[in-house]
């Protein structure tokens, strides 16, 4: 299938393909338009009533669940006496420090995700039905019957008459009330993870939180545990054991204390313009110059298609290409992420010998512009940045190489730090950044796009990062998590 054509099909589960249409337009990737829509007809023949052996008796509930709903794998197979979901017995995770950290999930009416989320969550060690708490934005029958047959714990956050306006408001009201509640159901915890229902966890989420958790008690310029690095592609990250400090709140599965949520209750009680909660969180006013630690392979997957702020072009360009860890043991070194720790780590790393300062002319997006391989030290490259929150360089150096462009999250000082395949690279932003001073006279630092054309080029390039960017021992992987909608068991690929 080409890009934006379209391809449409009926078939029925174990069965035959009944329909199926497709556009191929070849043209569609010199004019940049769409295909035409495809259009199917077919006549669906009624199949027998069931005569699963479980329909009475004690699975009642979920015999009246799996009648009035469908799309949940072996939760509703006639050939599966005992799913998982039914039958769920905790994984225990050694010297854990969550005991009592409750976690919540954000979710809405897509029941068919948070039926996934919850079945990771569950299948990890660590994870518990008793500390998690379900958060609805509205009261909807199908995933409240699916909620009540798992027996997850859930609170409803009543949506109000004009639901289809300020979109970024309801969003973050919910948010409000989702934190406002799980610290009072859990009243002894200091800590709370939050996620979304349209994410998955790794094997090692909770044991990456429960080492590192004491840094927030430890660390008043940390305001967050994040599980995602922005920048953490296949073709940007492979080290496991690497943490971060950055100056964003990344989002999806992260942990705060219950202290910043009260610090930051009485501002977010007032806040009825529009506005993006997650935006706001990485505000100046909410960071007060703290920041967030996040591992460098994220412990987490968005892979939720489309969403209030999300659409198949992003999900491709950004989030399809990501990896999550796959072991369950990883150990890190959390006493580097305190922050005189952290400064040494990066100036020793910034002032090695072996250190080489990218000094090329050629155009980011050149294929020979950075190395996959260079390995003998950090490869360093200067770009303009004249604040916190310009990124018009940035975009130039990230969209051309397969890196978040969007906005400029991801950042410590004005240094952001991946992985070109094999390649270690330190990214400065000049002269924003502390570190510009390193940066030697006469060095090339790459300037903002000179104008839409090259914009507009750099956006195309962007929706294909997905196509672009490829590590074959890894590719199997993220395709996975995306197409097999149905199965509650994702595939996670052990990185070597």
């Amino acid at each position: 299938l080409l890009y934006r054509n379209y391809m449409a099909g009926i078939l029925s589960v174990g069965g035959k393909t009944i329909a199926e249409a497709t556009v191929y337009d070849s043209t569609i990737m010199t004019t940049g338009l769409y295909g035409t829509p495809v259009m199917i007809q077919a006549t669906i023949p009624l199949l027998p009533a069931s005569s699963c052996s479980w329909l009475s008796g004690a699975w009642s509930p979920r015999r009246k669940f799996c009648s009035e709903f469908d799309g949940y794998g072996e939760l509703c197979d006639c050939d599966c006496d005992t799913p998982a979901a039914l039958n769920w017995t905790p994984i225990p995770l050694p010297e854990t420090t969550l005991q009592g950290t409750p976690l919540l999930i954000i979710g809405g009416n897509r029941p068919s995700s948070l039926y996934r989320c919850i079945m990771t969550v569950l299948g990890q060690p660590g994870g518990t039905k008793s500390h998690t708490l379900v958060s609805l934005d509205g009261r909807y029958p199908e995933v409240i019957a699916l909620l009540e047959l798992l027996e997850i714990p859930y609170v409803i956050h009543e949506r109000p008459a004009n639901k289809g306006k300020d979109v970024g408001l309801r969003i973050s009201t919910h948010y409000l009330f989702s934190l406002k509640e799980v610290f009072r159901i859990f009243p002894d915890t200091t800590n709370a993870i939050v996620l979304e229902e349209d994410l998955l966890i790794s094997p090692d989420f909770f044991n990456y939180f429960s080492q590192t958790s004491w840094l927030l008690e430890a660390d008043e310029s940390l305001y967050c545990i994040s599980a995602w690095n922005d920048l953490g592609a296949m073709h940007t990250s492979r080290d496991r054991q690497k943490l971060m400090r950055i100056e964003t709140h990344p989002g999806y599965g992260w942990m705060l204390t219950r202290t910043f949520f009260q610090e930051v209750t009485t501002e977010w009680d007032t806040l009825h313009q529009e506005h993006d909660w997650d935006i706001w969180f990485r505000s100046p006013q909410i960071r007060r110059g703290r920041e967030c630690v996040i591992p460098a392979v994220s412990r987490s997957f968005h892979y939720g298609i489309t969403g209030a702020h999300v659409n198949g072009v992003l999900t491709l360009a950004h989030f399809s290409g990501h990896i999550v860890s796959a072991q369950e043991d990883v150990q890190f070194e959390t006493q580097s992420m305190l922050q005189p720790e952290y400064e040494k780590q990066i100036y020793a790393a910034l002032l090695d010998s072996s250190v080489v300062f990218m000094n090329s002319t050629l155009h980011p997006c050149n294929k020979a512009y950075l190395p996959k391989n260079f390995t003998d030290g950090v490869l360093i490259i200067g770009f303009e940045m004249l604040t916190a929150e310009d990124y018009s360089s940035w975009g130039r150096l990230a969209g051309c190489n397969g890196l978040w462009n969007m906005d400029s999250r991801g950042h410590h000082n004005g240094l952001f730090r991946f992985t070109f395949y094999n390649t270690t690279v330190f990214a400065i932003g000049y002269p924003f950044s502390e570190y510009s001073w390193l940066i030697p006279p006469g060095v090339h630092v790459i300037r903002t796009m000179s104008g839409k054309q090259e914009l507009d080029e750099i956006s195309r390039l962007v929706s294909m990062n997905r196509m672009r960017f490829r590590v074959p021992d890894l590719e199997k992987f993220a395709p996975a998590l995306l197409l097999q909608k149905a199965n509650p068991a994702p595939e996670f690929v052990v990185i070597t």
